[in-house]
Parts: C-alpha cells; structure tokens; sequence
C-alpha cells in the first residue's frame, strides 16, 4: 500500500466511496498529521530502499517504535 508502484488491489477505487486503500492512507496523513512507517524489514526484505516508498512514508526506526509502544499515550493501528 506504501509503495509507489503498488499493486492494482490497493490502488483502484472501490465502492462505496470510490477511494483506494492507497489513496485513503494519504487522506489520513495528510488531513491528520498522522505518521505512516513501514517496518524496518520490509524494505530489505524487498531489496528496495526508501525512494520506492509513496511521500510521507518512511521506515521505521526499531529502538523508535519499541519507545512508542511502551509509551501509554501512543495510539497504534495496524492492518
């Protein structure tokens, strides 16, 4: 969903909003200021580096998101 050449199943609209899983990701970052990473895995995992990444997303920092998912303030979603 993150990528800039992602799949067709992530970036062709859908009913009933006619929005893409892809194209709501960046409704939300950009209307909400939220912060989208990737897991610090997948890019190599992949073989791929941060420029294949749509803007806005970046990979996440392991010792950065351990932090966070201690903090009780931090709110998480994952799918």
């Amino acid at each position: 969903m993150a990528l800039r050449d992602a799949p067709k199943s992530v970036t062709t609209a859908q009913p009933p909003k006619n929005m893409s899983s892809q194209g709501l990701m960046q409704m939300v970052m950009k209307n909400t200021n939220t912060k989208v990473e990737v897991c610090a895995l997948y890019l190599p995992g992949k073989g791929i580096d941060q420029s294949a990444l749509i803007d806005g997303v970046s990979d996440a920092d392991p010792a950065d998101i351990g932090a966070l998912m201690v903090d009780q303030t931090t709110k998480i979603m994952s799918f």
